[in-house]
């Protein structure tokens, strides 16, 4: 370094900070302007790179250089050097989260919150920009006061390669990059918060499958929060949340700690202040209240009444966010902003909630049976066992939601969009989705049966083992989708499009496959016994026999 000189460029070197192969970063200053700064340098003739890395970095400064926001480092220059070239960027004082630094759960939750929000700003960029290298190592975090996050690392670091245990699969294998790619990056940078693990170990806690092993949160995180982390690292894209503004939708409502037991806080055996005499009495006693407890279901609390709204109950719902097992049947709330609230176990029968928006919702075994939530937003919501029964969701927004064993039958899903949510399954018994955006949506074992869902977009879905009996899916789209051991007898399928699907073992039965697009489709042990396959296209399908159709 004593014969490096930046002084011509207006910088003077004070020290080195890292060194990796082909760049070198310093701290140094601003001459002019006595301020500090970060130069990285490319040392692209001394380390053998091409041209075409050459050209892909100063694409990749072209970018830096349009990027404003508060929690990126700003650009400042680049300037060429003997062997290649050097960025100067804004310098942040303060350290990153690797090596590990003690933060609270809920500390971590802010750090999440943080990066999500500057992970939007990158994807509402047009083309939409992905980091492609988030680990500790590039989160910055002053906690002096109120916490600030900055992200560093952009697109320099040998054109993101990654780094083992914080890529996603997607980006080992060099597929393309995605706004959930990221996710899962950020995802694995919390659980090595979470843990105390050091990036370098994160190998430990991972296994051949991808997935995290997060058993050491489960006694002290709340199991909703460790949901939301599964989801964010879940080695498949299409099981991940769809961007960071979904991601970021469903983590603000959640807690994050486990509420404390409520058991060992009222009978402490070992407490020198219950006389052992005592204890048998007090727990006798506690057992029989317990008892009544669980016997007896408390019942929902009214938010109105004859004469109108229970100002109390209103005022908690609104101020507090929070209303389980509230009485909301016929309550008029369209457009209401109900983001992030608790719902959980309130009952919303025949409620207008037209326009209502409820992001990132925890609705969990909350019931809205024909309850007109037309228009609604509920992108990220966590609706586990939630009653939607002939409930109007037409053109309702359930984009990335997770709605596991719901239960929509007869409900009105129109024009909705259902794009990468989880429904595995899920009851949609009679439901019309006609027109609908199921892409890449999961229905794993849900059951359509008499579904109605013409023209419905099902492109890159999961329908593994999926009940479609009887249902109505003429030109539906289902290219690339997944419909291994599906039952799908007696459906109609007329001028659907099921190109490069796995139908592996499907049951086609008597199915009205007439015009249907079956190109390159794998029928593997399907059964086909009776279907009208009249001007179906087989074109280059694997048949029920192994065999390739040619035509």
């Amino acid at each position: 370094m004593s014969n490096l000189n930046f002084r011509p460029q207006g910088y003077e070197i004070n020290q080195e900070l890292s060194r990796n192969s082909g760049r070198i970063t310093y701290l140094a200053k601003d001459i002019q302007h006595d301020f500090p700064v970060i130069i990285k340098q490319f040392q692209f003739a001394d380390f053998g790179s091409n041209w075409q890395q050459y050209e892909a970095h100063q694409r990749e400064i072209e970018l830096l250089k349009y990027l404003d926001h508060p929690s990126i480092p700003r650009y400042l220059d680049d300037f060429e050097t003997e062997t290649g070239f050097s960025l100067v960027e804004e310098y942040i004082n303060t350290g990153s989260l690797e090596p590990p630094r003690h933060f609270t759960p809920t500390e971590i939750k802010q750090i999440a919150q943080e990066v999500l929000k500057i992970l939007v700003y990158l994807q509402d960029k047009k083309p939409p920009i992905f980091h492609g290298n988030i680990k500790p190592e590039n989160i910055l975090v002053d906690r002096l006061g109120t916490i600030k996050v900055y992200l560093v690392g952009f697109g320099l670091e040998g054109q993101n390669p990654g780094t083992l245990g914080f890529m996603p699969p997607e980006q080992m294998f060099k597929h393309s990059l995605t706004p959930a790619s990221d996710l899962y990056s950020l995802g694995a940078t919390l659980i090595c918060l979470l843990t105390g693990v050091k990036s370098s170990d994160i190998g430990q806690l991972i296994d051949d499958t991808y997935n995290f092993n997060l058993e050491s949160l489960k006694s002290r995180l709340d199991k909703r929060f460790i949901d939301w982390l599964k989801r964010m690292v879940a080695p498949q894209v299409k099981h991940r949340f769809p961007s960071a503004a979904v991601a970021l939708q469903a983590l603000k409502p959640l807690p994050v700690v486990s509420k404390p037991n409520i058991f060992s806080k009222l009978i402490d055996t070992t407490s020198p202040k219950i006389w052992p005499p005592l204890i048998g009495i007090a727990t006798f006693s506690f057992a029989v209240a317990l008892s009544s407890v669980l016997t007896t279901s408390p019942p929902p609390e009214r938010v109105f009444n004859d004469s109108g709204f229970s100002s109390n109950a209103v005022e908690r719902l609104l101020t507090t966010g929070e209303c389980s097992n509230c009485d909301f049947q016929g309550v008029d709330l369209k457009a209401m902003n109900l983001e992030g609230s608790i719902l959980s176990m309130s009952d919303f029968s025949a409620a207008k909630l037209q326009g209502v928006k409820l992001q990132g919702a925890v609705l969990k075994l909350t019931n809205f049976p024909e309850a007109n939530l037309q228009g609604a937003s509920l992108q990220g919501i966590a609706s586990e066992k939630a009653n939607f029964k002939q409930a109007n969701l037409q053109g309702a927004n359930f984009q990335g939601a997770s709605l596991q064993d719901a239960d929509f039958q007869g409900a009105f899903l129109q024009g909705a969009y259902l794009a990468s949510a989880s429904l595995d399954q899920a009851n949609l018994q009679e439901a019309n989705l006609q027109g609908a955006n199921l892409e890449n949506v999961s229905l794993r074992y849900a059951d359509l049966t008499k579904a109605f869902l013409n023209n419905t977009n099902f492109q890159g879905a999961n329908l593994e083992e999926a009940n479609f009996e009887g249902a109505y899916l003429n030109s539906a789209d289902l290219t690339n989708t997944n419909l291994q051991y599906s039952n799908l007898q007696n459906t109609n399928l007329e001028g659907a499009n099921l190109s490069n699907s796995d139908l592996t073992g499907a049951d086609l039965t008597n199915s009205y496959l007439v015009n249907a697009d079956l190109r390159n489709a794998n029928l593997t042990g399907a059964n086909l016994t009776g279907a009208d396959v009249r001007n179906a296209n087989f074109e280059g399908a694997i048949m029920p026999d192994g065999s390739r159709f040619i035509q």
